[in-house]
């Protein structure tokens, strides 16, 4: 987990690009988000506009929903 506002991890193998926590794919760092529960950057891939989140907490949440605990 990344605290809110810490920047995305620089990619090792260019000089302007990230890399999404997720899949692990180079970016311009305008193309990535950042995840309001859990602060990882993703890129259009990874991102679950519905849930403003990344696709992995998108999962929890689907998960918790169907369990009926929220």
């Amino acid at each position: 987990m990344r605290k809110q506002g810490e920047p995305p991890a620089k990619d090792p193998h260019s000089f302007a690009q990230y890399t999404c926590d997720l899949c692990s794919t180079p970016h311009p760092v305008s193309e990535l988000r950042q995840c309001v529960l859990c602060g990882r950057w993703a890129c259009d891939a990874c991102w679950k506009e519905d849930l403003y989140t990344c696709r992995s907490c998108a999962g929890l949440i689907k998960i918790h929903s169907l369990t009926g605990k929220g």
